[in-house]
């Protein structure tokens, strides 16, 4: 039985952040076997879809909080009325990622929030995007220039 690694990535604030990494990334696991799930805030739409595939980006399966929460019958409303707004009571909002990487057994997921973190399953390595994790992405994937590996520490 093969391994597949079920990889989750955000879209603002890690892919938008470097997109060619992650457009090399998603293309070599997803020529390997295993699966890349595009989670993310914002409502799907073709805009969303059409910026990934502009990053060179692809995927297996996209989630959307938003979507999903409209799907079930979440009450959302829209901070200034504008649709990519979306507010939703903290706690449902910070856990449906968590809830949908152990639903569909994601085995990794990378995301700019620290706040997602503490609802994620041990099954699940949740990794916040720091300029270490993308060294060692950089590193991973054979890429390495000594310019990318240089980390600002705190």
């Amino acid at each position: 039985m093969e391994n597949i690694i079920k990889v989750g990535l955000d879209v603002h604030g890690v892919i938008n952040k470097d997109p060619d990494l992650f457009a090399t990334l998603t293309h070599k696991l997803v020529e390997n076997n295993h699966e890349v799930h595009i989670l993310t805030g914002r409502e799907l739409c073709t805009e969303l879809i059409d910026r990934l595939h502009g990053f060179g980006v692809i995927y297996n399966q996209i989630f959307s909080i938003t979507s999903y929460h409209k799907k079930i019958g979440t009450h959302i409303v829209y901070k200034d009325n504008d649709p990519t707004q979306p507010l939703i009571a903290p706690p449902k909002w910070n856990r449906t990622k968590a809830d949908y990487a152990k639903r569909v057994g994601l085995n990794i997921h990378i995301d700019d929030s620290i706040i997602y973190g503490e609802y994620f399953h041990y099954s699940t390595q949740y990794m916040l995007y720091t300029p270490a994790i993308k060294s060692f992405l950089i590193l991973c994937l054979g890429n390495l220039k000594p310019e990318d590996l240089l980390i600002e520490h705190a």
